[in-house]
């Protein structure tokens, strides 16, 4: 089990230079396929708001590391960012993305890894267990990818609602990103779609079946 992942872009124990940025969101969401591939029972990411190791440390050890940031008045003026709503308790970029994760991959789900053929793209199909499946797609390389995708053990005659995380699609406020629309099966029951850089799509839908 993973408990605490994020990137390599420290400044000390207490900050992330990325936190910030859209692209963390992709790259968290890759981390966590990642695990899930190599066999992990479960991750989780530390933390979910900014906070205060220590009572009595200083400001400059507040782990501002958090999925969304603290109440405003706890930050100093030089250390806020532009990208970030000028609002109590805002939402970091990453949220959304890993909230895709934690909605669509549930406890005592089976995982099959999936090959995209990228170093740096990761995905992953998930049976939960009510019987639905998931794909979980997540591309951080500088280009877009082509992918075809079958599963034996599904009925690929339905349409699957897709859910794109992306830099036009982030909410404006805490909700939840929705699907953005539907992918429809070929004939031969395949699942065409565009996985663009930089985006992190979960596909759902699809119900197992005998086999």
């Amino acid at each position: 089990y993973v408990g605490e992942f994020g990137s390599d872009l420290c400044r000390g124990a207490s900050r992330q230079e990325d936190i910030n940025w859209y692209r963390r969101g992709v790259l968290i969401a890759r981390n966590a396929i990642n695990f899930l591939n190599a066999g992990a029972a479960g991750c989780s990411y530390w933390g979910l708001i900014d906070q205060y190791y220590g009572r009595n440390e200083d400001y400059a050890q507040m782990q501002q590391l958090g999925l969304w940031r603290y109440k405003l008045n706890a930050y100093r003026d030089e250390d806020l960012d532009p990208a970030i709503p000028a609002v109590d308790y805002a939402c970091r970029p990453q949220y959304y993305a890993y909230s895709l994760l934690t909605r669509n991959i549930r406890k005592g789900a089976r995982v099959y890894p999936l090959k995209l053929g990228n170093s740096f793209a990761a995905g992953c199909a998930v049976l939960n267990p009510d019987g639905s499946w998931a794909y979980i797609l997540a591309n951080g390389s500088e280009g877009d990818l082509s992918l075809s995708l079958h599963n034996p053990h599904s009925d690929n005659t339905v349409s699957l609602l897709k859910y794109d995380y992306s830099e036009e699609t982030l909410p404006e406020d805490a909700s939840m990103i929705e699907a953005s629309g539907s992918i429809t099966p070929s004939e031969s029951g395949r699942y065409e779609l565009c996985l663009k850089s930089q985006t992190l799509v979960v596909l759902t839908g699809g119900k197992s079946i005998e086999k």
